[in-house]
């Protein structure tokens, strides 16, 4: 499904699917990552970037989610 695996991933799926020569690979479900995005959104870097977004708040936020 679309909204699990993303527009590129699905259309290298059907593609796959279809017979064509595609690379192997993988592809993490949105769910994979669900826990990791939920931490993110609900702390005070994440809202202190949707208040101010600017390169100073987003390079703390990127440093938060390593």
């Amino acid at each position: 499904m679309l909204s699990q695996v993303g527009g590129k991933a699905k259309a290298l799926i059907e593609t796959t699917q279809a017979g064509f020569n595609v690379p192997e690979g993988f592809v993490p479900a949105v769910d994979f990552f669900r826990a990791w995005t939920d931490a993110i959104k609900s702390s005070d870097l994440w809202r202190e970037f949707l208040q101010a977004p600017g390169r100073d708040a987003c390079a703390a936020l990127q440093e938060e989610a390593r």
